[in-house]
C-alpha cells in the first residue's frame, strides 16, 4: 500500500539537512525530526516502515526513525546506514541506531542525539559489551553489497535478504563505557524485591499475598526498545490461566469493562466486584449497579442448576451456553480463552442496600 504524503515537505527538510550538518551538532539532527514532526512511539504500525510511513503517522521507533534519517542523509549525498543488535548482552533488548561517513563512520541515535555530538549517547556502554561472536548479541552495518552475512532483525527472523557487516570490533575496541548524568541502574531483583497486595476482605480468607518482582531501570530510556519478546524465555515456566476460580475487582477507572470472566457496562472507580466459582455455586459481592459473569464449561457444568449468593441473597438458575454469545466474545475479546459461551446478567437491584459477605 502506498502512503501519501507531502514530498516537498520531505525533501525541503533533507536539504535544509545538508545545511545543518555543516553547524552545531546539536541543533542539527533533532531540528531535522521536529521539522518532520516525527517521534518515538511504540504505537507505529510495524519496527521497520519507510521514511513516508513515519512522516504520515508522526510516530516510529529506533528503527523506523533510523531508516528515516539513514534516508534523508542519502537524499542529499551524505553517506549513511542502518547499524543495531539484536539483543544487547545483558539480554536487555535491542536497538537501531544510524553511522554517517565523514572520513570515517561516525554513530549516532535517530531522534536521540547527545548534544556533546557524534559517537556519544546513551547505549554506549550496553553496544562496548556486545559479542562479536554470538550472531544475536553482535552489532551489524546494513550493507549494500552482498557480503554473506544477513542483517538479524528481531522482528521479523525469516527475512535474510538484508546484507550486513559485522562491525562489533568498532564499539568493543573504541568506546569508552558513558555513564549518563543522572541514575543508571540495572536491578536485578527478583528474590528480594516484592510487592504486597492488600489484604483480603475480612470475611473472606484473610491472606497477605506477596508477588516477587523484577526491576530494570535505564536512565533516559524509558520503555524503549524493551520489547516483551526479550523476556519470553523468562515467561515459558509460567501459565496463563484465563478462569481462575477467584477473582477480585477492584475497579479503579470508568475505561475497563472486563476482568477475566468479570464484566460491568457502567465501571465506576472505587466499587467491587468479587466473585468465587466452586461446584456450580457462584458466591459474589459487589457494590456495582450493573454487573454480568462470563461462564462456560470449564468454571460450571451446564445440566445442572447453578446456584446465585449474591451479596447474601440466594437464588437457582438453569443456564445454557450460547453460540452466539461465543461468538459476540470472541469479536469483542480478541482472545479465545477470553470468550465464554453464557453470559450470566446478575439480578442487582440499584435501590437495595449492598454489603460483602
Amino acid at each position: 500500500m502506498w502512503l501519501h504524503c507531502d514530498t516537498t515537505t520531505y525533501f525541503g527538510v533533507t536539504s535544509q539537512l545538508a545545511l545543518f550538518l555543516l553547524f552545531p551538532y546539536s541543533s542539527s539532527l533533532l531540528e531535522m525530526f521536529k521539522l518532520l514532526n516525527a517521534k518515538y512511539s511504540r504505537k507505529r504500525r510495524v519496527p521497520d516502515q519507510g521514511p513516508f510511513e513515519t512522516m504520515e503517522t508522526g510516530v516510529a521507533t529506533c528503527t523506523g526513525l533510523s531508516i528515516l534519517l539513514v534516508d534523508a542523509c542519502r537524499s542529499v549525498g551524505i553517506p549513511a546506514r542502518v547499524v543495531g543488535t539484536p539483543l544487547w548482552s545483558n539480554n536487555s533488548g535491542n536497538h537501531t541506531w544510524i553511522e554517517v561517513w565523514d572520513g570515517d563512520w561516525l554513530f549516532t541515535g535517530a531522534a536521540e542525539q547527545n548534544p556533546a555530538g557524534f559517537n556519544r549517547g546513551w547505549f554506549v556502554s550496553n553496544a562496548s559489551q556486545a559479542l562479536k561472536d554470538e550472531k544475536n548479541k553482535a552489532i551489524y552495518a546494513s550493507s549494500f553489497k552482498k557480503t554473506g552475512l544477513t542483517f538479524p532483525m528481531s522482528w521479523t527472523r525469516d527475512v535474510d535478504y538484508v546484507n550486513a557487516i559485522n562491525i562489533t570490533e568498532r564499539y568493543t575496541d573504541k568506546a569508552k563505557p558513558v555513564v549518563a548524568p543522572g541514575l543508571r541502574l540495572m536491578l536485578d531483583v527478583f528474590d528480594h524485591l516484592f510487592f504486597q497486595l492488600p489484604k483480603q476482605r475480612k470475611n473472606l480468607v484473610e491472606v497477605e499475598r506477596n508477588y516477587p518482582v523484577t526491576v530494570q531501570i535505564i536512565a533516559g530510556h524509558p520503555h524503549s526498545e524493551l520489547p516483551d519478546r526479550d523476556k519470553i524465555a523468562d515467561l515459558y515456566p509460567n501459565v496463563r490461566n484465563p478462569v481462575p476460580r477467584e477473582r477480585t475487582w477492584r475497579l479503579s477507572d470508568q475505561v475497563i469493562h472486563y476482568f477475566f470472566w468479570l464484566h460491568t457496562p457502567t465501571p465506576e472507580a472505587g466499587k467491587d466486584f468479587n466473585v468465587t466459582c466452586k461446584d456450580n455455586y457462584l458466591t459474589v459481592t459487589t457494590d456495582l449497579s450493573k454487573a454480568s459473569i462470563l461462564l462456560d464449561g470449564r468454571l460450571i457444568e451446564y445440566g445442572k442448576p447453578v446456584k446465585l449468593e449474591l451479596n447474601g441473597k440466594i437464588s437457582s438458575h438453569k443456564l445454557k451456553p450460547s453460540l452466539l454469545t461465543l461468538g459476540e466474545r470472541i469479536q469483542r475479546r480478541g482472545d479465545p480463552d477470553l470468550a465464554y459461551t453464557t453470559e450470566f446478567t446478575l439480578p442487582l437491584e440499584p435501590s437495595l442496600k449492598q454489603y460483602s459477605l
